[in-house]
């Protein structure tokens, strides 16, 4: 590769990549405890449920993600929750012990070179999607900050709707 925009589009794929894994992982996360999904957004592509079909969307933002979640009575319990939040994270923690795993058995250079690059962003999404924030410009609820209000409810034995979670529904 020679020059910067080989570089940057590669590395663009390479987050986009984990971000797709990350939102996989919310999208099975919701799935198996039967929560309906409204949207998926992967960097500036994604799918909205209108009309009772998925349809085709364009974003500005290019380097972010969410699963949007709806359900019928706007109440998510404690446990469904901890499973979506926690699942995008492990999707990326797994993804990438996987490839940084296989990093070690390849003789091929160039194939060792982009697994572990593949796998250190990975789990890179990861980590920071552990990390408590919340980013108003975006309307983005780190999976970090959920996982904390899940577990101030569990605490405090309050297992009503998490407001912030309500108002944004992003993963």
């Amino acid at each position: 590769m020679q020059g910067l925009l080989p570089f940057f589009i590669f590395m663009y794929a390479v987050i986009f990549t984990s971000i797709l894994i990350h939102e996989i992982g919310h999208v099975i996360g919701a799935l198996a405890v039967n929560l309906h999904i409204d949207e998926v957004k992967v960097g500036f592509i994604g799918f909205r449920k209108r009309r009772g079909k998925f349809r085709l969307h364009f974003y500005k933002n290019a380097f972010s993600g969410h699963v949007k979640r709806i359900e019928p009575d706007n109440t998510i319990p404690l446990k469904k929750e901890f499973i979506f939040s926690v699942s995008g994270i492990s999707a990326n923690l797994i993804f990438g012990a996987l490839l940084l795993s296989a990093y070690h058995y390849r003789n091929n250079n160039d194939l060792r070179e982009l697994l572990m690059i593949f796998g250190a962003v990975s789990i890179f999404i990861g980590v920071i999607n552990l990390i408590p924030f919340k980013l108003k410009r975006l309307n983005l609820i780190s999976d970090g900050l959920r996982l904390i209000v899940v577990l101030a409810r569990w605490l405090t034995g309050v297992d009503q709707p998490n407001k912030a979670a309500q108002k944004d529904n992003q993963g």
